[in-house]
């Protein structure tokens, strides 16, 4: 379940996307602190018999901090467990801790994946945007590299800024090539988003989002399909999987379904926690 950290990303190479500094410029600045939980559920297929899983759940524990001149820094923890059709449950646990500078181009990058306590895949490195518009990642871990993915690749919160301009201004469709530094620590993403209507309608009483801060406040809904750049051919090429999210313009996350060809997990924000906002120095 190595796509479990693009949960937490969105949470480019989008020439198509006519987007000012300055309209990037606010959304950064608006961007809440925040500690989030979110519990997601099995969703059967229609052919459940079919699927390669017949139960699951997982929790999915999210922090972000910072701001738009020093930088933003995420923790994400998500414990899943899958139940096959045939054998015991397995029990993931995925960590992942990022820095993103804007200022720099900088993208610092820690992750690890365990399934039932035995490390699987773990990445340590960091990516830096250079002049060029290039993207340079020097690892650690799994094995000390250097890498050269190429141009207009964009990191997380420059992927969701770009999304929610895009969003802002009544447009649908954005293409972008991403990193975030999971699997192996040098896999690039072509995603393609689509974006649905705005809407502000309140959250029931009780739901975790229902809080002041978020009142009134726009939200859209994105499906991004993500695509393995490095098997990108001339024919049409099926997503490795679907991500379907709700984000805030102050870069909440509501409710979120990841779908797979043969089942999908939907989560929903369960709790809350708005942190220190850090002004500008």
């Amino acid at each position: 379940m190595r796509s479990w950290l693009r949960l937490a990303a969105l949470v480019m190479a989008v020439g198509s996307l006519p987007a000012r500094a300055d309209d990037g410029e606010a959304l950064r600045a608006g961007y809440l602190p925040h500690r989030a939980v979110y519990d997601l559920v099995l969703i059967p297929g229609r052919d459940p018999d079919k699927s390669p899983v017949q139960a699951g759940r997982a929790r999915m524990l999210y922090e972000f901090r910072g701001n738009q001149c020093e930088g933003w820094s995420t923790t994400t923890r998500l414990l899943t467990e899958l139940t096959p059709q045939e054998g015991n449950p397995q029990i993931s646990d995925i960590r992942s801790s990022t820095f993103e500078n804007p200022l720099t181009k900088e993208f610092r990058f820690l992750t690890s994946s365990t399934v039932d306590g035995a490390l699987r895949e773990e990445a340590d490195g960091t990516a830096i945007q250079d002049k060029a518009g290039q993207l340079k990642i020097a690892l650690k871990k799994p094995s000390k590299r250097d890498v050269s993915p190429g141009p207009d690749i964009v990191y997380p919160t420059q992927h969701l800024t770009l999304l929610l301009i895009a969003a802002k201004s009544a447009q649908t469709v954005v293409e972008a090539d991403l990193f975030d530094g999971s699997e192996n620590g040098d896999k690039i993403y072509s995603t393609t988003a689509i974006i649905g209507r705005g809407r502000v309608t309140p959250l029931p009483d009780g739901d975790a989002g229902a809080i002041p801060e978020l009142r009134g406040k726009p939200r859209w809904p994105f499906t991004v399909s993500f695509f393995d750049r490095a098997a990108k051919g001339g024919g049409e090429q099926t997503p490795l999987y679907d991500l379907a999210v709700e984000i805030y313009e102050n870069g909440i996350t509501q409710s979120m379904t990841l779908n797979y060809s043969s089942f999908s997990m939907k989560g929903k924000l369960a709790k809350l926690e708005l942190l220190p906002i850090t002004p500008c120095k």
